[in-house]
């Protein structure tokens, strides 16, 4: 009787919200990054992932702008489908949907759907190389958030929605947008532009 329920405490806290998803996907770990290079390095051995579509904020009103608005409403890492610097495809899902979910808009996506405005419009976002964050009229591209804290679960994540989107014979582009602020990034990150 005893170990069973030393059994039914370890299965309890395994699957709280803290130790289950450090232990399953490597999340929560509050890892700091001094550079955007070593966000960068991180993504690319972590998520086999282009760093070239990785972009940062440069400034707190842009971050908070995007991300203030949507981290209530919008289900992490997915955030839409950009068509062009204007429009973005109108978000039919209900707040806080899985990932399932998400992949199953994916492959419903047409280039008749629906749009709204691109709230990444005027905002100013770049890669470790400098350049900036542009969306392609002809190109739809998947905007997803990234954070070292999502863990295992980001890389799992990116790899459901492009087999789920080739699979129905989809085409996007995909470009991560960082949460990560590297400490050097902080001078720069002040209130406004």
């Amino acid at each position: 009787m005893k170990k069973l329920v030393l059994l039914a405490v370890a299965a309890a806290g395994i699957s709280a919200c803290s130790l289950g998803p450090r232990l399953i996907y490597g999340a929560n770990r509050n890892l700091t990054f001094n550079t955007r290079q070593d966000v960068a390095a991180f993504y690319q051995k972590k998520n086999d992932f282009d760093t070239k579509e990785l972009y940062f904020f440069e400034n707190s009103a842009d971050y908070y702008a995007i991300v203030g608005d949507t981290t209530k409403t919008k289900s992490l890492p997915y955030y839409g489908i950009a068509l062009g610097d204007d429009k973005m495809v109108a978000d039919p899902r209900e707040k806080n949907t899985c990932v399932g979910v998400t992949a199953r808009y994916m492959q419903a996506y047409d280039p008749a759907s629906p749009t709204e405005a691109n709230p990444f419009k005027g905002r100013v976002l770049r890669n470790v190389n400098g350049e900036p964050l542009a969306f392609s009229s002809s190109e739809p591209t998947v905007v997803l958030f990234g954070h070292s804290n999502l863990g295992r679960a980001f890389k799992s994540d990116l790899k459901y929605y492009k087999e789920t989107a080739a699979a129905s014979g989809k085409k996007f582009r995909y470009v991560v947008v960082s949460l990560d602020i590297p400490k050097s990034d902080n001078p720069m990150w002040k209130v406004g532009k």
